[in-house]
């Protein structure tokens, strides 16, 4: 995993390098073999066409792939190897071929190329307005709808009609709705998707659309659930192990090799999105004053209620009280009051004209110059410096997640333009864990807060905790993030205060930093078995006092879909180990409130008397939060039609909704 990794970051680095891309490749084969080779090429992406025409890198992969056949030439083994490979590239190109073979890109390839950006914002737009008019204002507005919605249409995994569906189920489909749609507008912008000659055009904003362009765009929504299919397939098929079979003439078999890792990732996200609506509730009953035109920055005073919700949830993730710690050299303060900002600029826009009768896009985005941006933001307490900083970094790129942690869509020299119904959606927490995670800013600070908490957390529940950090006779320093005692047993601990990996590219990333945490946590409790004088120092034990044995940990502070033990280590997340610690009892909320409490029998002796070290490892290896997900999710296979051909995909789907377990 090390390897491929690191060879997967030096070709990414270098596809522009031809001559030392393939000097990269060749090393690769000559270190570590073809198979690896493959791994390692697999993971760039090149060779596979996603937008239906020859790609960028086609010419690479060619290249690629004539230097890896010289290699396997009389070597049967490898040969299999390298052509499972290459038929698999195929596979997927056939697939998205097919894909766009279908009948609607016809019809969006016929819109004049000055529209199709714009057509395909006003649809989805307007698509947005009207399931949110039908749900939340019972069809209020019926009358200015620019399309009728079909109420048993089928978004996603959903199928019931729009109106018997939860506020939880309505909003994910609308988030569903949302994040797929900005994998289109991203094609529109930078890979001049279905423009002639390739070359991006746009009409000016205050031109009027035809109604027939707009509508016809709806094809661009109506395919999004099998684009979603596809082009989540490609991406997990890079960063994972997938066999692809072609069972008959027209079905795809496409499918993860560990079945297991499959059902973990779907448990960590279900934890995940779980503490978000948890959390977002406990900020809304915080007592901080709202004031709608402070200049005052969080968390001292809120700008709307929505921001109440960010500034508890932005100060779990980040292990913030105050928000003043930087992130990319402005205050994380100043963060959320940007994101607060666009959202109610927004919101007031939107609460102006809900249904513009005028298909203008002036008439429903909201457009202005970066300057009058900055004005707002320094209007509401931002300094002038930092809101160019971050009104640079929310402009929305081919690499930008979605439209919620990137907002602004630049389409001229000096003028961006928001799409009103994403930017009122905003959650500043979400978008900053997405932002600051795509764009690697430095933000250490979290790493020693988090360990702070920790330690706080262990002495509050009677166990006393401490950091130890020591040098070696060479200078070389040993930082333990954690050390406690329970009984006569001695658990040294490395903390990882990290974001929750969203996406198949970052949980490849966070399965290789697991194995610099083993590494690392490994080297620390080696130098304190040869050193425990300076444990009983740090943890105030007696002069003689030796541990029975010694556990080493790793804690994230993100969701895991397990416990893990590689190598005698423990890897294990803070709210799986803090709720034995505090005898926190896992409960069961919805709408912010305890609906029942969860105690299994067979790990109630857990939760009474003193902790013991057979308690807390049993605790972990069985615990509740996983247990839980695990019995609530199905796995299955499902055969997908795409178009002349099906693929038969794995799916997870929950078989109990609208409760949300504590972490």
């Amino acid at each position: 995993m090390y390897k491929i990794y690191g060879i997967f970051r030096e070709l990414e680095n270098n596809l522009s390098d031809t001559c030392k891309f393939l000097t990269i490749l060749k090393e690769t084969v000559d270190n570590y073999g073809i198979k690896s080779a493959t791994k390692a090429l697999k993971t760039t992406g090149i060779g596979i066409n996603q937008y239906g025409e020859k790609g960028r890198y086609t010419e690479l992969f060619r290249k690629s792939i004539d230097l890896l056949k010289k290699y396997v030439e009389k070597d049967t083994e490898n040969e299999k190897i390298l052509n499972k490979y290459i038929e698999q590239v195929k596979c997927l190109n056939l697939l998205f071929s097919d894909f766009y073979s279908k009948e609607e890109f016809e019809i969006l390839k016929d819109i004049p190329d000055e529209y199709k950006l714009f057509s395909f914002l006003l649809i989805l737009e307007a698509c947005i307005r009207t399931l949110n008019d039908i749900k939340i204002n019972n069809s209020r507005n019926k009358d200015k709808y620019l399309l009728n919605i079909d109420m048993g249409r089928a978004f996603g995994d959903c199928n019931k009609n729009l109106k018997d569906l939860s506020i939880e189920e309505f909003t994910s489909m609308i988030e569903h709705i949302m994040r797929s749609s900005c994998k289109v507008l991203q094609a529109l912008l930078f890979h001049k998707y279905l423009y002639k000659n390739r070359k991006f055009k746009h009409c000016i904003i205050d031109k009027e659309i035809q109604t027939e362009y707009i509508i016809n765009s709806i094809k661009h929504i109506e395919v999004i659930d099998i684009r979603e299919i596809v082009f989540n397939l490609f991406e997990q098929w890079k960063f994972d192990d997938y066999s692809i079979e072609i069972k008959s003439n027209n079905l795809f078999k496409i499918l993860p090799v560990n079945k297991k890792e499959f059902l973990n990732k779907n448990i960590e996200l279900q934890r995940f999105e779980n503490e978000r609506i948890v959390e977002g509730f406990k900020g809304l009953k915080k007592k901080i004053k709202i004031d709608e035109n402070t200049k005052q920055l969080p968390p001292n005073v809120a700008l709307h209620k929505a921001e109440l919700a960010d500034i508890h949830t932005c100060g779990t993730y980040f292990s913030s009280e105050t928000l003043e710690e930087m992130c990319n050299g402005i205050p994380l303060s100043q963060w959320i009051r940007a994101y607060s900002i666009i959202k109610k600029k927004n919101e007031d826009f939107l609460n102006k004209k809900t249904f513009s009768e005028e298909m203008k896009p002036k008439e429903w985005f909201l457009i202005l110059t970066i300057d009058e941006w900055v004005d707002e933001f320094m209007k509401y307490g931002i300094a002038s410096d930092n809101a160019r900083r971050m009104i640079n970094d929310f402009i929305f790129t081919k690499d930008s997640i979605d439209l919620f942690d990137s907002p602004f869509i630049k389409f001229e020299d000096n003028k961006v333009l928001t799409m009103p119904s994403y930017a009122c959606s905003i959650q500043a927490s979400i978008s900053l864990i997405s932002l600051m995670s795509r764009k690697g800013y430095n933000i250490a600070f979290k790493g020693s807060n988090y360990e702070k908490e920790l330690i706080k957390e262990f002495r509050e529940s009677g166990i006393f905790a401490s950091g130890i950090k020591k040098n070696d006779e060479q200078g070389n320093e040993y930082e333990c993030d954690l050390a406690f005692v329970i009984g006569k047993d001695l658990f040294l601990c490395e903390c990882k205060k990290n974001f929750q990996p969203l996406t198949p590219r970052k949980r490849f990333e966070f399965k290789n930093k697991k194995l610099e945490d083993i590494a690392q946590i490994k080297r620390i409790s080696t130098f304190y078995d040869r050193n425990i004088h300076y444990v009983r120092e740090a943890l105030k034990l007696g002069h003689d006092w030796k541990p029975r044995r010694v556990y080493r940990f790793v804690i994230y502070s993100c969701k895991l879909g397990e416990v893990e033990k590689k190598d005698d280590v423990t890897l294990v997340d803070d709210s799986i180990l803090m709720n034995c610690i505090s005898k926190k009892l896992p409960s069961i909320v919805r709408g912010g409130e305890t609906k029942k409490v969860i105690v299994l029998k067979s790990l109630s002796h857990v939760f009474e008397g003193k902790m013991t070290t057979h308690k807390l490892l049993t605790y972990i290896e069985n615990s509740m939060q996983i247990s839980y997900q695990k019995y609530r999710t199905d796995i299955v296979e499902k055969e997908i039609p795409v178009n002349y051909y099906n693929v038969c995909i794995l799916s997870a789907n929950t078989t109990i909704d609208n409760f949300y377990p504590t972490k």
